[in-house]
């Protein structure tokens, strides 16, 4: 009867210690609620670009350009003309509307952009998402609001968002008008 008892312990512990809850989040096939696309179980935006016949210093170039000017404020840390390698933190703002059921608000996500330029093409990553609060960050995978609507149409605002700037990008480097 004991090694019974133990076993049923052992059996608990173990499924409370490999099921942790992520919120009021559902993750359907590697999407947070259904929509913030996840790899490896984190948020994260990726694409590649093929640009033509465009070398690694041009592409490089171009990129840095517009990673200068889409968003002035954000922090450059990496630039690598040698690798190619373009990395910078952002702040993405969300802002949603107040209503009867919703409190509404603005919300501020931290992110890495990645952009890594080889000859012809380009890689361009954002991870490392989190949520701005009080001054502590939080990923947004632990990240929920009073229900999970109001989450579902944060994270679709936000995924608009993120696409758009993917997409900006592309249209910036791949289809970039030289003088």
């Amino acid at each position: 009867m004991r090694k019974f008892s133990i076993i049923i312990i052992l059996t608990c512990l173990f499924k409370a210690v490999y099921s942790i809850p992520t919120g009021d989040h559902t993750i359907m096939e590697d999407k947070l609620s259904g929509i913030i696309p996840l790899i490896n179980g984190k948020a994260a935006y990726t694409q590649t670009v093929d640009c033509g016949s465009v070398t690694l210093a041009e592409l490089f170039r171009r990129s840095r350009i517009w990673l200068a000017t889409a968003n002035p404020e954000n922090q450059m840390l990496v630039s690598d003309k040698e690798t190619g390698d373009l990395v910078s933190h952002g702040t993405m703002v969300v802002s949603m509307p107040r209503s009867e059921n919703v409190a509404g608000g603005v919300y501020s996500f931290r992110y890495t952009l990645i952009i890594e330029c080889a000859n012809r093409k380009y890689r361009s990553s954002i991870v490392h998402i989190q949520m701005q609060q009080n001054g502590n960050l939080l990923p947004i995978e632990f990240f929920n609001l009073k229900s999970e609507q109001e989450t579902k149409d944060l994270y679709t605002v936000l995924d608009k968002k993120f696409t758009g700037l993917l997409l900006d990008l592309e249209q910036d480097t791949k289809d970039y008008k030289s003088f």
